[in-house]
């Protein structure tokens, strides 16, 4: 099994930070290579997914799109 390597995600929108996500070398050069992320990384939950793609944290997510959850 390889070992998981560190990649620093893109600057949230909401609060500005980033964050460094560890991920399988194998998924991510899928990805790079143009995989979509579900399909490159399918073990990784949605939310940690969409923080890899634009950065942005799942609590902020939540935040941003409070009001759409509230129905």
């Amino acid at each position: 099994m390889t070992r998981p390597i560190a990649v620093e995600t893109p600057v949230c929108i909401h609060c500005g930070h980033s964050a460094i996500l560890f991920v399988d070398p194998a998924e991510l050069a899928a990805f790079e290579a143009g995989a979509f992320a579900q399909d490159a990384f399918p073990n990784t939950p949605a939310p940690i997914r969409e923080q890899f793609i634009s950065g942005t944290h799942p609590a902020c997510w939540d935040t941003i799109f409070a009001d759409e959850n509230e129905e």
